[in-house]
């Protein structure tokens, strides 16, 4: 008769560090490929279709089919915007739930997802905001509608956030306006709205999601955190996975390579807490023709954790540590070296401490000997000097990096100029009706350039500005005709293209 199936026992309850739980709506969740990891540049502007077979309880088999037509300006759906999408099913939930508009503010977005409150992060959060309301997904005949308790049988475009506005607001600052905070409003679709509410979601530990370092880890989650909460186990073999989660490759059609991506993200995954209860445990065994692997995704009683060695202090680190504590503490040199082998945590935590706290600026060496030997509580002033610090230097970093941006531009925009013209041409010869209606939204901008005498270069360069808007914004859906902008030139054109310092 074989093993009977494995019975279901009482389970720990994840730490409160682990229990913030995100309600999210289930037909966002049932496909997981709707987002694809950030790194995946190459499938940003390409228009995806997945498809989920489903067997019905009579025996039928149909196919669910999603369609996913990126914007040609901010790209297709991350793993970074199903984050942020999680974040702000939390932030609904906490301003009450509203059937309206729904406001936020990207501080508290951020705090949220435990992320910097200012700098790239905040500019991070608005750009996934932005994909949300701009990316189209098409459910055919899949959408299933909560209060209905049916599919919807029409095709109607979906956009996550069907409004969205971004305030930014500025204060005056050395003569000049700086961004000072931004917030607004969103809207989820009405088809998505009506199924919260209805609490069409599927629970998600959004701490174990913000938890994890890599994308196919995060999406590796989110398919057996859905399956196991109906079942005791989950098998499915590597192939599959990778279909699952979209991954596309040539090497990939061997096992070897399949397992080379998986491997770090499933022992990452290992012990995770999961949603239904219990935590995750992962094994493996090869198929009959041992051709692939089968990953067995089960649940366990109890986490199990090897604690981890504490590793040594290098030759160098250890150098450099005692370096620290004679020139920023004073100590001497032969205490110092007794002191940072056990102690290096202590030692690092008390020069940082020094830097940016008045309180310890007049201490002596004896003083810092005995706090760490004796481990005496940091105090506390240091930490929001030290938070103002990073965050000024946060801010000083994104404009030097803008500034490097725009430079480079400037150098390189008259070899840009040609190509971009180019498309104008193109365009112009082979889409009439197109040109006609750029040419005339354009006529108006160029008259009140001519009312003030600017010059032709900058005529030219309002030109290309406007036909990046036009073509690729405004009037996409209308024709369809890509644009391609100065930055997408650059990456792909330019034999000296813009490097990022690091």
């Amino acid at each position: 008769m074989g093993n009977p199936r494995p019975r279901l026992v009482a389970v720990e309850s994840v730490s409160d560090e682990q229990s913030r739980v995100v309600k999210a709506e289930l037909n966002l969740e049932r496909f997981t490929s709707l987002f694809v990891p950030s790194q995946s540049r190459g499938r940003r502007r390409e228009i995806r279709t997945l498809q989920d077979i489903q067997t019905l309880p009579n025996g039928d088999i149909i196919t669910n089919t999603v369609e996913i037509e990126p914007s040609m300006k901010l790209g297709t759906l991350t793993a970074k915007d199903q984050r942020v999408l999680y974040a702000l099913f939390l932030n609904w939930k906490e301003k009450g739930s509203p059937l309206g508009y729904c406001y936020y503010s990207t501080y508290r977005l951020a705090q949220i997802l435990k992320a910097n409150t200012s700098g790239a992060s905040i500019d991070s959060i608005l750009d996934s905001l932005r994909r949300l309301n701009a990316v189209t997904l098409r459910f055919k005949h899949c959408f299933h509608d909560a209060e209905a308790k049916t599919n919807y049988k029409d095709e109607e475009p979906i956009h996550i956030l069907s409004e969205l506005k971004i305030r930014i607001r500025e204060r005056e600052k050395d003569g000049k306006y700086k961004p000072m905070n931004s917030e607004g409003y969103v809207a989820f679709h009405s088809r998505i709205l009506k199924n919260l509410i209805r609490q069409y979601t599927r629970p998600v530990l959004f701490d174990v999601v913000l938890s994890l370092s890599s994308d196919v880890a995060q999406f590796v989650y989110s398919i057996v955190d859905r399956q196991l909460s109906t079942k005791a186990d989950f098998n499915i073999t590597t192939k599959n996975l990778f279909d699952e989660l979209s991954i596309e490759g040539k090497d990939y059609r061997y096992t070897s390579a399949r397992m080379r991506v998986l491997k770090a993200p499933l022992a990452e995954l290992e012990g995770k807490p999961l949603s239904s209860g219990g935590f995750l445990r992962i094994t493996e065994r090869e198929t009959k023709d041992k051709k692939d692997l089968v990953l067995i995704f089960s649940k366990r009683a109890k986490a199990i954790t090897a604690p981890k060695p504490k590793p040594e202090p290098s030759q160098s680190e250890q150098s450099e540590l005692v370096k620290r504590m004679v020139e920023e503490l004073g100590i001497s040199e032969s205490v110092a070296q007794t002191l940072e082998v056990s102690n290096a945590k202590a030692c690092l935590d008390w020069c940082e401490a020094k830097r940016y706290s008045k309180e310890l600026s007049g201490k002596g060496a004896g003083f810092f000997v005995k706090a760490i030997l004796e481990g005496w509580q940091l105090p506390t002033d240091f930490k929001a000097t030290k938070e103002r610090a990073k965050k000024k230097a946060g801010s000083e970093l994104s404009k030097q990096r803008e500034q490097a941006r725009e430079a480079h531009r400037q150098k390189c925009w008259t070899e840009f100029l040609p190509f971009a013209l180019s498309q104008l041409d193109t365009i112009q010869e082979q889409h009439q009706e197109a040109f006609t209606k750029f040419d005339e939204s354009l006529s108006d901008q160029l008259k009140s350039f001519d009312q003030f005498g600017f010059s032709e270069t900058r005529k030219r360069e309002a030109t290309i500005f406007h036909a990046e808007w036009f073509f690729n914004d405004a009037y996409w859906q209308t024709f369809q005709i890509p644009f391609v902008t100065f930055w997408e030139w650059d990456a792909k054109h330019n034999p000296q293209p813009f490097q990022e310092s690091p």
